[in-house]
């Protein structure tokens, strides 16, 4: 569902492997994610999958509802040593 721009916008997965693009797409599909929103957040798509894994459950252990963490689609690609960092810092 990526539109030319769009693609061209995140040209980089053109050269990743189409096995995990696929897996993170049903990874981010069973999170909950329709398909509009993984194309807003289409750099997911080419992320090391075991990124994505490890930042669901660590936002899950936070106590994030995968509802939630489906509307902030975008931490799922972040350094997970960061996420922790602010969540404590917030939570302070």
């Amino acid at each position: 569902g990526l539109t030319d721009d769009k693609i061209a916008s995140q040209a980089h997965l053109l050269g990743r492997d189409p096995e995990t693009i696929e897996r993170n797409y049903q990874r981010l599909s069973q999170l909950g994610l329709k398909d509009d929103k993984i194309a807003s957040q289409a750099q997911l798509l080419g992320r090391d999958p075991e990124t994505i894994e490890r930042n669901y459950q660590a936002l899950s252990k936070l106590g994030l509802k995968d509802d939630k963490i489906a509307s902030q689609a975008h931490l799922l690609g972040r350094d997970p040593e960061t996420i922790e960092r602010n969540y404590q810092a917030l939570s302070k």
